[in-house]
């Protein structure tokens, strides 16, 4: 195995941050992939050096980990990295598929742990007993049920690059300072978010972001408008029928499965890869695309095309 070790001083004396470069080989994929972890190191009395995991950092020293973060050698590390990953993400479709699998398999493991946490929950709250259950005709009272709040501006809780895409590769426009807001476009599944920036739309890292200021929107006049729908004329072509209900094409952001239904259990068709253009019909509410594939109906998960 490979490992690289590059280190830069901690917040306080004796203490370092230890980025570690490494090649990481899975049980499944016979190629080494590359890898970054960072460890606060500090010193014993004897001068040894330990990892140390447990202690709990205070805020200025949050903040200098922070601006060490975006420093501009820490930053090409991280590039690099990710330049390589994706170098051989995209000149292998075995290692493509190899990913989407682990992360539908992450995805569907994490989903069944929180599924027996929150029932564990409700059970020991009591919320499961049946007679505490609303009768099928009542109506809850909490306003909340039909309503969501909604992140519309952020602020930067730190000094950020701002870039052109959600890529550490990214061509730079510039640096937010601490408390800098944007109006949020999108927040991404990758740790990013697209902002209004001059007139246009730029990415920063989620993580230096938090929200200031919130909408509270109403969820059923947005599924009343959603479900209103336009009756087609009557026609004899099935196709110009199919062309009417066709909106344009998505952009594959991360490559995806296409599938036969709307299902993580459905049947894979094919795989689509990032840059990928698709025939879109529908977007679902509940997390799927539908696109036409080969002349058929097919299925996207949502998150992963725009």
């Amino acid at each position: 195995m490979s490992i690289e070790v590059y280190t830069k001083a901690g917040p306080n004396e004796g203490t370092y941050i230890a980025y570690i470069y490494y090649d990481l080989k899975f049980y499944d994929y016979d190629k080494p992939l590359p890898g970054l972890r960072s460890y606060y190191v500090c010193t014993k009395e004897g001068g040894s050096f330990y990892i140390n995991e447990d202690y709990e950092l205070g805020e200025s020293e949050r903040r200098y980990m922070r601006e060490v973060q975006v420093q501009d050698d820490v930053i090409d590390l991280n590039n690099k990295v990710a330049a390589g990953f994706n170098d051989m993400v995209n000149g292998d479709r075995v290692l493509v598929d190899f990913l989407i699998e682990l992360r539908e398999e992450i995805e569907k493991n994490v989903g069944e742990t929180l599924a027996r946490v929150e029932g564990t929950e409700q059970i020991a709250s009591g919320e499961g007993d049946a007679e505490e259950s609303l009768e099928e005709d009542e109506t809850p009272d909490d306003e909340s049920a039909y309503s969501e709040t909604v992140v519309t501006e952020v602020k930067t809780t730190d000094v950020v690059n701002i870039r052109t895409s959600d890529s550490e590769t990214a061509d730079k426009l510039g640096k937010a300072a601490v408390g800098d807001t944007f109006k949020l476009l999108e927040t991404r599944g990758n740790g990013w978010s697209k902002v209004e920036y001059n007139g246009g739309e730029a990415y920063i890292k989620s993580d230096f972001l938090d929200p200031s200021e919130t909408e509270v929107r109403d969820l059923a006049s947005s599924e009343e408008a959603a479900g209103e729908e336009t009756p087609a004329e009557p026609t004899d072509n099935n196709e110009t029928t199919a062309s009417a209900a066709t909106t344009g094409t998505v952009t594959v952001k991360e490559n995806v499965r296409i599938r036969s239904g709307a299902s993580e259990t459905s049947e894979k068709l094919a795989t689509a890869y990032a840059g990928d253009k698709l025939e879109v019909i529908m977007k679902q509410a509940d997390g799927w695309t539908k696109i036409k594939y080969k002349g058929k109906t097919a299925y996207v998960k949502s998150d992963y095309v725009e």
